[in-house]
């Protein structure tokens, strides 16, 4: 392709700072090129720029450090290539987000203590020149960068964000200078909405220049997904992480989550743009809380670990544990520490975090770690067999309690009833949807 083939609008939103500083004399130069952004992947961008005397190289306008900016994305150069182009020699380059890069670079071990996963992404972001958009979860005692994984490589905090994305059943990723830390559902309610409308008359949106592509499958668990092809104002603006309104297509018609934006160079080509149902990930704990050397949940006082009944490991010393704490405050967050006899304020979760540990036994924070623990464990158990089991656990949308077995709940419901016996039956705000036992904890 000549360079004159490539979209000068596109060429004109690049900006090219070599070691030796700024250069503006290569557009001509750019064969071709492309924009990749994506909830998956860095961004990144692709040149290939022709070089027939190999100037560009001994004048090192690309070199390792340098930067190849995009419009609002600042991309740092990460590859240069020496190959052909139609007989003639050029230059390939690879730049990539210049955030995510620090982060990369960020290592060594360190552990912040009284953060929550959302707070400690919030301050890397800042940290490292982003906006944040993040759901708030709840607190831990500590967060630790990890001086090796078990390959060996150390832990940077783009490692850290992501592997906290995952127990938390987020997604995390790097968009137009923004950090996204959240689940996918409720990433749409923070999204900018694009409107699309497919016709087969002059009634389409104006942009839209092709029928949709969209794909519905039994074989896929990730719902429905597609891409749409745009022009214009919109396909500049678009990014991972909007969602885009679709109509006029039958069946397809529905609100997405946008997942790739892949813009090209090329003169008149599109914007292609990925969207999918806002499914949310199965949240993924911690590789295993029976093990003492996990960093992010250490062991309770006294040595209590999962699956390691302590002295009063049983039912009923997790039962009373909690029960003793009726009349506390419920605070989003609230952490506990399993040494203090009789803290005064929990969360649901925190709640049967610290009764359990006060029992001997350790146990994850946050109800839906604790629900997806269970069911890795094998102890998930009928909502009507926990109602009816002292010491179960009652699980609904967002929070967790603790079952009487007799029709009653000790948990931590809200800052209205603090810490409580409840009814578990015939409530209007709370429908549960599954029960368990805690691994670890001897039941009758």
């Amino acid at each position: 392709m000549a360079a004159a083939d490539l979209y000068t609008e596109h060429i004109g939103r690049l900006v090219v700072r070599g070691r030796r500083g700024n250069t503006s004399n290569i557009a001509e130069a750019i064969t071709s090129g492309r924009v990749s952004l994506s909830m998956t992947e860095v961004t990144q961008l692709t040149l290939t720029a022709e070089d027939p005397d190999l100037g560009l190289l001994a004048g090192r306008i690309f070199d390792i450090g340098g930067q190849c900016d995009y419009a609002d994305l600042l991309l740092g150069i990460a590859a240069v290539a020496l190959t052909e182009a139609d007989g003639v020699p050029a230059v390939e380059v690879t730049a990539r987000s210049v955030h995510v890069r620090a982060m990369r670079k960020a290592t060594g071990e360190k552990v912040w203590k009284g953060l929550s996963p959302t707070e400690f992404a919030a301050m890397e972001a800042q940290r490292f020149g982003l906006r944040f958009v993040g759901e708030p979860s709840a607190k831990r005692r500590q967060i630790a960068r990890q001086a090796s994984t078990g390959s060996d490589t150390p832990e940077n905090s783009w490692d850290v964000i992501r592997r906290l994305a995952d127990e938390l059943g987020y997604v995390t990723f790097e968009a137009g200078g923004t950090l996204y830390f959240g689940r996918p559902t409720w990433l749409m309610t923070r999204a900018t909405m694009y409107h699309f409308t497919w016709s087969f008359d002059d009634d389409a949106s104006e942009g839209l220049v092709s029928l949709p592509k969209m794909r519905r499958s039994e074989d896929s668990d990730t719902g429905i997904e597609g891409t749409i092809e745009i022009i214009g104002d919109d396909a500049e603006r678009i990014r991972p992480g909007d969602a885009v309104r679709l109509r006029g297509v039958p069946y397809f018609n529905d609100d997405y989550l946008v997942s790739s934006v892949d813009i090209p160079f090329a003169n008149d080509a599109p914007v292609s743009v990925g969207i999918r149902t806002p499914i949310n990930p199965d949240p993924k704990p911690p590789d295993d809380p029976d093990d003492p050397d996990d960093p992010d949940d250490p062991s309770p006082a006294g040595g209590g670990r999962s699956g390691e009944q302590g002295a009063n490991g049983t039912a009923e010393a997790f039962v009373a544990a909690a029960l003793a704490q009726a009349g506390d405050r419920y605070v989003y967050g609230a952490e506990a520490s399993a040494s203090d006899p009789d803290p005064n304020a929990f969360d649901c979760s925190e709640l049967v975090e610290w009764a359990a540990a006060r029992a001997g036994v350790k146990f994850v924070d946050g109800s839906g770690n604790q629900r997806a623990y269970c069911d890795r464990k094998g102890t998930l158990i009928s909502v009507d067999r926990a109602i009816n089991t002292r010491g179960a656990l009652l699980f609904a949308n967002g929070h967790v309690a603790i079952s009487l077995g007799n029709g009653r709940t000790i948990e931590a419901v809200n800052r209205s009833y603090g810490v409580t016996e409840m009814s578990a039956t015939g409530r209007e705000t709370v429908r549960w949807i599954a029960g368990g036992l805690v691994p670890g904890i001897k039941y009758p």
